[in-house]
């Protein structure tokens, strides 16, 4: 059977050195803000498809200046909501200027948000009546859209599994890195403010976004065998 990774942005990459089984894989899914270079040996180097949110998007096929302007943009929209950040500027644009994702290389690119009660794929998206220009993206033609029906926000990783697990039914899935939010953080920095805001505390359970109960879904998906931890 093929097999297919999902590698999320938790310090649980970091417990063993997962190179040679990610890289040998058939297909590889990164999530998000993800970082390669100086993890290398943990977290592999193949990607064939890019799943993020929207804030994300905007910044493949970009250049490093330009993928720079998109984050102090973000920032700036983030300082509204978040004022006690007013001095982190140049730590938030380390954060979220990722490496740059080429949409050539790439077998697929999907695309988490809100709107919507389903999975939706279609071949170019365009949806007017959300905030995010999806008709100024260079690859649209190739852009999906995975989407799930739920009383809480899933985050964009959990979806990505459940896209996964629904449309690669040929591939034997392995997950690692899902503990972003009930452990220390991103595997690359785990002591920005930004982890501090995110992270849930026990007994504090984000209100939009239940990790709570997405950690136990993941641990359900596992005892079935729907997908392997590595």
């Amino acid at each position: 059977m093929k097999r297919l990774v999902i590698v999320g942005c938790g310090a649980g990459v970091l417990t063993s050195k997962k190179r040679d089984f990610i890289d040998s894989s058939d297909l590889v899914v990164r999530v998000n803000n993800f970082k390669i270079k100086g993890y290398e040996d943990f977290v592999g180097t193949k990607t064939d498809i890019y799943s993020c949110a929207p804030k994300f998007i905007n910044s493949i096929d970009k250049s490093e200046e330009d993928r720079i302007k998109d984050c102090v943009v973000r920032y700036e929209e983030e300082l509204v909501k978040h004022p006690e950040l007013e001095f982190y500027k140049d730590l938030y644009v380390k954060i979220y200027n990722h490496p740059k994702i080429d949409s050539d290389s790439m077998k697929e690119i999907l695309l988490s948000y809100l709107p919507g009660n389903e999975i939706i794929k279609v071949e170019k998206a365009l949806h007017p009546q959300d905030k995010f220009p999806f008709e100024r993206l260079p690859f649209s033609s190739k852009l999906k859209i995975c989407n799930f029906s739920s009383p809480f926000n899933h985050t964009t990783g959990f979806r990505t599994i459940l896209y996964c697990i629904k449309t690669y039914t040929d591939h034997e899935i392995f997950v690692t890195g899902f503990d972003f939010f009930l452990s220390s953080g991103w595997y690359w920095d785990t002591g920005s403010p930004w982890v501090k805001q995110h992270t849930v505390q026990v007994g504090n359970p984000n209100p939009d976004q239940s990790f709570y109960i997405e950690s136990e879904r993941l641990k359900q998906l596992i005892n079935k065998g729907s997908v392997k931890e590595i």
